[in-house]
């Protein structure tokens, strides 16, 4: 059984942080993560943390703030053992469409590893940039802008293809990642040289817009159940958006 929580960066004990650090190098074995936790602890203000029976399992750092536009989420670093990022996720959603019911919700993440972003794309079909079209709406732009003066680590921000670039890169390339590679290189986006690809997702207070996001991340969960048979439905997705690119 997981458990999850929710924890200011600053409520951490020093086995709390290793604990982290130790759970991100077994997610990242090809690259030490230590002294990137170091650097990006004080960045954040809060963690979302997954235990099971073995200990941390998932963890993600991120940071918020409140404008009259309604509640901003940045989500940072996604370090997870066993898939556990998933349930981990479905509970930070559904807690935040709780805990905020009258307000509009904006999420941003900066994604360095292509099948997080093919994963990513599966659960959230309607953030942005979308699959199907280079267009980035003048608000969505906007909407990233107050991410980009809020968030003071997103370097290299461009509003033309929602795209980011920083000093360290968590990307490893995947031999079965073409058709995202592909896409990405369409619309002028290289994470093997540094760049992010940032994902923007709005959700509307109202029911109807939360009850779709729901919808949406629960058949992108029963795709990922079955990911042999869907996993080649989406990256076909990624090579037609390439295509008409």
């Amino acid at each position: 059984m997981i458990q999850f929580s929710y924890r200011l960066l600053s409520s951490l004990s020093a086995a709390d942080r290793q604990a982290c650090v130790e759970t991100a190098n077994s997610a990242f074995p090809h690259c030490d993560q230590t002294a990137y936790l170091a650097e990006r602890f004080p960045l954040y203000d809060a963690v979302l943390m997954a235990h099971d029976e073995s200990g941390l399992a998932a963890f993600q750092l991120m940071q918020r703030f409140r404008t009259d536009q309604g509640w901003f989420v940045y989500l940072g670093p996604l370090y997870s053992r066993r898939k556990a990022y998933l349930p981990m996720l479905f509970h930070f959603f559904r807690s935040a469409m709780d805990t905020w019911p009258d307000e509009t919700l904006h999420f941003m993440a900066e994604l360095q590893n292509p099948d997080l972003l093919l994963v990513c794309k599966t659960l959230f079909p309607r953030s942005y940039p979308l699959l199907r079209t280079r267009e980035i709406p003048l608000t969505v732009r906007q909407t990233a802008h107050v991410f980009v003066e809020r968030i003071a680590h997103i370097q290299g921000f461009r509003p033309d293809n929602l795209s980011s670039r920083g000093s360290h890169t968590l990307y490893r390339a995947a031999a079965d990642s073409g058709a995202v590679m592909t896409w990405l290189h369409a619309r002028g986006v290289r994470l093997d040289r540094g760049d992010s690809q940032i994902l923007l997702l709005t959700c509307p207070a109202d029911a109807s817009s939360r009850s779709r996001l729901m919808r949406e991340m629960e058949r992108g969960r029963l795709m990922l159940a079955h990911w042999e048979r869907f996993r080649p439905v989406m990256l076909r997705k990624f090579e037609e958006g390439a295509a008409r690119d």
